[in-house]
């Protein structure tokens, strides 16, 4: 039986947080993305051994940040003596993500190479503990490769399309500036510039009827501190089928995003643009999620294709467009049978359903039908006065429907199950996805 090497065994302390694949899985695109240099392709193994040992500060400073179990480290002992025990989870919720932070400081050359340089030392590794440390390290660098490569496209899709939405928030702001100190009124306090777009075609009273009531629950939700988002967008009605509503600078669609970075999932855009700050847009993100999927599931909003969800600039997700709601939906069909949009890539930008993020998720949306349950009545009132009116969403409307979709009489029990039904429905159904390919077959909506 060969003898392992002395520092292997040393380094044998990195241990994967998460399965960790073993060194003939290896996916060949991460080995196609690499061009190694002739110079580092005949390293003898002595260099190798030389090259790591080099790297054992770096690798013994990542360490610290997490704690182990077992007796202290008694004076003179090398760090890497007690990993061979089982590490207890860290305090921070993501290890891997702070340590490619830190090889994000890396230029793009300096990643491949030391990519390549892992890839050759694999070859030469007989240590189990050591090849899962070289290719936890390999992955960590093929995400901040990917990442850096994601950053390029940005750039380069920002040229083109100008911006993101088309304007960018300080172009706009440039704008509203130059406007106050040309304006008459701009020496006044109140004084403020806002940028609307003129919308016609449907009957707008619907839509200016759905903003007062997504109002309304906006207010109750603040005032009992129930920390769901939800735009508060000022709407001036001009005439039944006319309206001007306030445009929402450094915006674009979901569907817009999808075509500015092709083949990118919602979480690695996310990742892409928020950088610096992903878990804020990622709370950021939920938090508006629990908001509209309240709204949408209560007053049954549909047409939820990818055109009318916007992103703002700090990762809020934005429904506009309330045309299909209550007793109306396109076509008269009833297609879109979810109580709300809750996909897959919802999901997986949330973390999945073992993080804390989605956990955050369900107890906003408990938390919220808590305290609507004591305003029911308001809002059956509100729709019984408009029942009358001739609008196309009261010409089939159910008051005791509307009414049970606040569920009053529910238990605590019976609300967390009832949450985590109308999350299993939203997110296992098929007509959604099927009313996505339709929007992009028909109208090329990305989905």
């Amino acid at each position: 039986m060969k003898k392992e090497p002395a520092f292997e065994r040393d380094f044998d302390y990195l241990r994967c947080k998460y399965n960790i694949l073993t060194p003939d899985k290896i996916s060949t695109d991460v080995k196609e993305d690499i061009n190694p240099t002739k110079a580092r392709e005949n390293l003898s193994f002595t260099e190798l051994k030389n090259y790591l040992a080099k790297e054992k500060d770096l690798l013994d400073k990542n360490l610290n940040e997490v704690k182990f179990e077992g007796r202290r480290r008694p004076p003179g002992r090398s760090l890497s003596a007690n990993y061979g025990r089982r590490p207890r989870a860290p305090k921070t919720r993501n290890l891997e993500f702070m340590n490619v932070r830190k090889l994000q400081k890396m230029s793009e050359s300096e990643v491949r190479a030391r990519m390549a340089f892992i890839l050759q030392l694999l070859k030469s590794c007989t240590s189990k503990g050591f090849v899962k440390l070289n290719i936890e390290y390999l992955e960590k660098l093929k995400e901040v490769l990917s990442l850096m490569i994601l950053k390029k496209q940005h750039k380069q899709a920002l040229l083109q399309a100008g911006a993101v939405g088309g304007t960018t928030h300080s172009a706009f702001l440039e704008k509203a500036k130059q406007l106050q100190q040309e304006s008459p009124y701009g020496s006044f306090t109140s004084y403020r510039l806002r940028a609307y777009i003129v919308k016609s075609g449907d009957d707008m009273r619907q839509e200016a009827l759905l903003i007062h009531f997504k109002s309304i629950l906006r207010e109750i939700l603040f005032k009992e501190k129930v920390q769901v988002f939800l735009m508060d967008l000022d709407f001036i009605l001009l005439s039944k089928s006319s309206a001007m509503i306030e445009f929402i600078p450094d915006s674009n669609s979901v569907s817009g995003l999808k075509k500015l970075y092709p083949g990118q999932s919602l979480a690695s855009i996310y990742r892409l643009m928020f950088s610096n700050n992903f878990h804020e847009a990622q709370k950021n993100f939920v938090e508006s999620m629990a908001g509209y999927a309240l709204f949408c599931y209560i007053f049954q909003v549909k047409d939820r294709h990818n055109s009318n969800i916007l992103m703002d600039s700090v990762g809020h997700l934005v429904h506009i467009d309330f045309g299909f709601c209550l007793a109306v939906s396109p076509g008269n069909m009833g297609f879109e049978t979810a109580p709300f949009k809750f996909t897959a890539e919802y999901l997986e930008l949330m973390g999945g359903t073992d993080d804390y993020m989605y956990y955050y998720f369900r107890s906003l949306l408990f938390k919220a039908f808590e305290v609507l349950k004591k305003h029911v009545e308001a809002f059956v009132n509100l729709v019984e006065i408009m029942r009358l009116a001739e609008i196309p969403c009261f010409y089939k409307f159910d008051v005791k429907a509307f009414e049970s979709r606040f569920h009053p009489y529910f238990t605590d029990q019976q609300r967390w199950d009832l949450v985590d039904r109308l999350l299993g429905e939203a997110l296992y159904s098929r007509r959604t996805a099927l009313y996505d390919q339709f929007q992009k077959y028909s109208n090329d909506i990305e989905y």
